[in-house]
């Protein structure tokens, strides 16, 4: 993150239908990490989806 800020992290599927929201909170500026539990997400191809303000980042992950 640039700034000090809300962000909200949460993973999509590829139908764009939400998962599970991991995290929605005021984080510093600076890298974080966030863990992941596979207990409600299947094997399958995911976003990731940061949400900050009217900016969204996305990245994929794979889990097996």
């Amino acid at each position: 993150m640039n700034e000090k800020g809300n962000a909200r992290i949460s993973i999509i599927d590829f139908g764009g239908k939400e998962i599970k929201a991991i995290s929605d909170q005021i984080y510093e500026a600076g890298a974080h990490q966030a863990e992941i539990s596979k207990e409600y997400i299947t094997q399958g191809i995911y976003l990731i989806c940061v949400q900050k303000q009217n900016t969204r980042f996305f990245r994929k992950i794979v889990f097996e």
